[in-house]
């Protein structure tokens, strides 16, 4: 069986609607009971949904469908920079409320970053030097990977937060003193034997890590893209399918978004 032609077949129009549906949903009803309570992961459902609706709808403003005032004070005053310690990592913490974690955590920071980006927000105007001068807390000297937080207890390192790391770098224009030999190392170690990427080295290729998209992964009842036809639909791979598909030219809308960092490039850079 030949596999699909992406390029030109890419989301037919009834899954584009259907997908189209899913996201204005999530961006103008609450959130589920459920997860009323989940508040760190707000911001990266909060950029998944703009990245989404950006791709969708490249040409209808993100203003006509909230208010971005608001969302913008409510990234900069509930993920602030609020550590004044100097070996932590300065950046963007989970909530004010349900923080986990008390310093900064390199995937949020990015999120924010993208969402104050998606939503017109000029960067410039954050004060970057505590984020760029802590990069170096996120690095340990046995390990080559990038962590999400420079506490002791926060053993996560993978992929990931490198790709955080690095689309933060971009976003603020300022690499700092990092190496980018180390995470280009640690990356092409995570290729598998597919020649798709790992989260880790000697780890089996993610779709996640890849950027990856089948029709058959739209919900025909929800709307929205999911990982694989099992699972439900949800704002992260929905957005990521959307940019792989937008990368490979395979949406049946004109947008272009800047593939290091999967969102539209500020106009700044």
């Amino acid at each position: 069986m030949n596999s699909p032609n992406l390029r030109s077949e890419g989301l037919t129009q009834e899954s584009l609607k259907l997908t189209q549906n899913f996201i204005i949903r999530g961006l103008t009803q609450p959130l589920p009971d459920a997860f009323q309570n989940v508040e760190i992961g707000r911001i990266t459902m909060i950029m998944f949904y703009l990245g989404a609706y950006k791709i969708l709808f490249p040409e209808q403003p993100i203003n006509k469908v909230i208010d971005t005032e608001k969302t913008i004070q409510y990234i900069l005053t509930s993920l602030s920079i609020k550590s004044e310690e100097k070996e932590v990592f300065q950046g963007f913490t989970g909530c004010e409320m349900y923080g986990i974690f008390k310093h900064g955590h390199i995937s949020y920071t990015y999120a924010a970053l993208a969402s104050l980006s998606q939503l017109g927000y000029d960067l410039r105007r954050i004060d970057k030097s505590k984020i760029v001068n802590s990069y170096h807390t996120l690095f340990r000297k046995e390990y080559k990977g990038v962590f999400a937080t420079s506490l002791e207890e926060e053993g996560e390192y993978d992929i990931r937060f490198i790709y955080s790391l690095c689309a933060t770098c971009y976003l603020l224009n300022d690499w700092g003193n990092i190496n980018k030999e180390i995470l280009f190392e640690f990356i092409m170690n995570c290729r598998s034997y597919d020649f798709a990427f790992g989260q880790m080295p000697k780890r089996e290729s993610h779709g996640g890590s890849t950027y990856s998209f089948t029709e058959n992964c739209v919900s025909k009842r929800f709307g929205g893209i999911s990982k694989n036809q099992e699972a439900m639909p949800d704002p992260m791979h929905t957005f990521c399918s959307l940019t792989g598909l937008s990368l490979i030219g395979a949406l049946p809308v004109k947008y272009t978004i800047d593939s290091r960092i999967g969102i539209e490039k500020p106009s700044y850079l």
